[in-house]
């Protein structure tokens, strides 16, 4: 079984996604959770969701 994390950090809108075997588990953007628009900082709320 394959897992890989994708983690876009310090760049516009900060996201992070979970990818099992080619399939798309979870995508969520850091701006959903402390609502900041376009935050650019590191992830910390979608690394525990992912």
């Amino acid at each position: 079984m394959t897992n890989i994390l994708g983690i876009n950090a310090y760049h516009g809108d900060s996201s992070a996604c979970l990818v099992q075997n080619g399939k798309l588990i979870a995508a969520v953007e850091e701006e959903r959770f402390n609502r900041i628009k376009h935050w650019a900082g590191f992830l910390e709320s979608p690394l525990g969701i992912a």
